[in-house]
């Protein structure tokens, strides 16, 4: 199915229209009446997700076979436009949701959009849905330009040291439980891996609705379905002494890189990030150059690199395809971050139609060969001390 970005309602996704219906059963959960609970038919369920994703009731034959939209509105069966071509599921919604009867507009179409404007206008009213501009013209035109941008003050002034304690916490378990990870030369380098399964603390942060707006935005491709997944989620800590990086970008394809986005990152600056403790060091505008970089780019390249200022509380967003590096920390204290990658979720449409890690049960796997754990995925990204 193609059909254009519907930004008037603000509902471009399944997972957007999923928690638009959430937000209606919070709000109105089932009616009843005497002792009988009433509750939406899924004809009408079906019918607003399909204004709310298209536009318009006539696009309905377009899900006729889809389990994504059934999914999202927690229907069972798709009903044929005819069904819908009368007043009668119209009067439904009207009803359950006590909002103003239409009685000017005769033509079908105009009276299923204009209900269901309706029922936004009474859904936004706890905010939910409304557009927000933090990712103004200014700021994409900076990173699509440069490949990276800065943005201070993103994590509120109360919880970054909260943050910096959790991360420092948790890096002194795993040592001291001879589990940590260590990295570089002479170990001055620790990283914790599957931070998401190691605390709940960060949780909020992740779901922060700025970061759904620019990932949107950056990911976005014509489809309903979901346009990225969080590809790893993992703490960095630089020792005094830790060496830089080699020159990199972190879209695992081979040359030439497409011209599309495969993964972006996103820093959280727990501590201040700059030349001396380490910050990522940059070039702008090698994103463009669609390639890795070779062993000869950083000496070709050394003059245009710079290193970020970042202030603790910042928030830094880089393109997968950038060219950038850690730098070495020459300073006297410790310097960490919270890094977490996106990908672009073709990638999974792509490699996995059936997804095993989910899908193959705990007593097969004990069962299989290290050859076909290793061809099932089953071993794929699991840090092994």
């Amino acid at each position: 199915m193609k059909f254009k970005r519907n930004s008037e309602h603000s509902i471009n996704s399944y997972s957007d229209l999923r928690n638009f219906f959430q937000l209606i059963n919070f709000n109105e959960r089932n009616k009843e009446i005497g002792e009988k609970k009433v509750e939406l038919s899924d004809f009408a369920k079906v019918g607003i997700g399909c204004v709310l994703l298209s536009g318009s009731i006539k696009n309905i034959n377009y899900f006729s076979t889809n389990r994504y939209l059934l999914d999202a509105v927690n229907a069972k069966q798709i009903p044929e436009f005819s069904a819908l071509n009368s007043d009668y599921f119209v009067n439904e919604i009207i009803d359950y949701f006590k909002l103003p009867k239409i009685n000017d507009l005769k033509c079908f179409d105009s009276q299923w959009s204009e209900t269901v404007k309706n029922l936004i206008k009474k859904i936004n009213k706890n905010e939910a849905f409304i557009t927000k501009k933090f990712w103004n013209n200014k700021r994409k035109d900076y990173f699509n330009k440069n490949g990276f941008i800065i943005i201070p003050n993103f994590i509120e002034k109360d919880k970054i040291e909260f943050y910096r304690k959790k991360i420092y916490e948790l890096a002194e378990i795993e040592k001291k439980k001879g589990k940590a990870y260590l990295y570089g030369f002479g170990n001055k380098g620790q990283r914790v891996y599957n931070l998401i399964n190691k605390t709940n603390v960060f949780d909020n942060l992740l779901k922060d609705t700025r970061l759904k707006e620019m990932l949107d935005d950056i990911f976005y491709r014509n489809t309903y379905h979901q346009l990225y997944t969080i590809s790893s989620m993992q703490a960095n800590i630089l020792e005094p002494g830790a060496l830089a990086q080699k020159l990199h970008c972190d879209a695992s394809v081979p040359n030439p890189l497409p011209p599309w986005i495969v993964r972006a990152n996103i820093g959280f600056a727990v501590e201040d990030f700059n030349f001396k403790n380490g910050g990522t060091r940059f070039i702008p505008g090698s994103h463009l150059k669609l390639r890795h970089p070779t062993e000869t780019d950083y000496e070709e390249n050394k003059d245009k690199i710079i290193s970020l200022d970042a202030p603790k509380g910042s928030m830094i967003l880089w393109h997968g395809h950038v060219w950038h590096q850690s730098g070495e920390n020459n300073s006297q204290e410790k310097r960490a971050g919270i890094f977490v990658a996106y990908c672009a979720t073709y990638l999974l449409e792509v490699s996995l139609e059936e997804n095993h890690p989910l899908v193959i049960s705990k007593k097969r796997k004990l069962k299989l060969s290290d050859e076909l754990m290793d061809l099932f995925a089953l071993n794929h990204g699991i840090k092994k001390k």
